[in-house]
């Protein structure tokens, strides 16, 4: 019976036909800072999936491709989080602003003149027409930047958790997905997790 079958595939053939079906199901996207052009980055998602980790790492990469940069950080709920993002602005010779509603973060937006603007949130999420993610979904005086959401996912992230993070952050109307955390799991599920919920790319 088994004989009818066919050969047993080779195991390189089978990990070749999941990574064809994965590319075909999984779209990617270039990082924010792939172009020259004014931008707003902004990282949202849940607490603890590594935004601040990112959004330092892109304001490194920044710095160091010779772009000014000003930090805003609407993260005030974690203990020790202004502090934090304080001293990354102070380590790259940027700005840091605190917000803490929507009006405060297009304000901080529009008055900045810097090149690149970087946003870190609290993992809240849009909870209220007031909040500061709320206005990421419509730019306010900062139309002339080019827009980039990034929405942070644990690489671990299960399918049932995805769909519940994109039911709260996709009122943010993300760009794309930022997957974290890659070194903790052996299973970065999250990759087609989050495609398959959100239909966002995954920013590489």
């Amino acid at each position: 019976m088994l004989s009818q079958l066919g050969p047993k595939p080779d195991a390189d053939d089978i990990i070749d036909a999941y990574r064809d079906a994965i590319s075909e199901r999984v779209a990617v996207c270039s990082w924010p800072l792939a172009t020259n052009e004014p931008a707003v980055i902004a990282v949202v998602g849940p607490p603890g999936v590594g935004k601040t980790t990112t959004l330092a790492k892109l304001a490194a990469r920044a710095v160091e491709e010779g772009r000014s940069i000003s930090i805003v950080t609407a993260d005030t709920h974690r203990v020790g989080a202004v502090e934090q993002v304080a001293r990354f602005g102070q380590l790259l010779g940027s700005r840091v602003k605190v917000v803490r509603k929507a009006a405060a973060l297009h304000a901080a937006i529009a008055d900045s003149d810097s090149h690149t603007v970087l946003v870190d949130t609290s993992g809240r999420g849009p909870v209220d027409r007031d909040a500061v993610e709320a206005a990421l979904a419509s730019p306010e005086g900062w139309e002339r930047r080019a827009r980039n959401v990034l929405l942070c996912l644990a690489a671990s992230t299960r399918c049932d958790d995805a769909a519940d993070l994109w039911a709260l952050f996709g009122r943010c109307d993300p760009t794309a997905q930022a997957i974290t955390k890659l070194d903790l799991t052996r299973a970065p599920g999250a990759i087609v997790h989050g495609t398959a919920v959100s239909g966002l790319p995954v920013s590489t």
